[in-house]
Parts: C-alpha cells; sequence; structure tokens
C-alpha cells in the first residue's frame, strides 16, 4: 500500500518511489465511475 497524499472528486493521490531513479513522485489513481458525458471526460483529460 501506498501513503496517500490526498483525493478528490476524480481520485486520490500516493506517494510513491521510482525504482529505476529512486526519485519520490506522486501517483493520481483516477476514478472513471459515473464520468460518462463528453462534458465529464473532458474535465478528467484536464486533469492528466
Amino acid at each position: 500500500d501506498l501513503p496517500e497524499i490526498g483525493h478528490g472528486s476524480f481520485g486520490a493521490v500516493y506517494y510513491a518511489r521510482c525504482n529505476l531513479t529512486k526519485e519520490i513522485v506522486a501517483i493520481k489513481k483516477m476514478s472513471y465511475l459515473g464520468k460518462q458525458s463528453e462534458e465529464k471526460w473532458q474535465d478528467i483529460l484536464k486533469e492528466i
């Protein structure tokens, strides 16, 4: 399990470490449930 930094309407953000560089990074895990409309998909793409 990764330590959670925070979460919001699209999902959660976690601390992680790159195995190759050992750099600490953040990973955003996004939830797509209930995001069927084109407008909602555009909101998700803005988050990436």
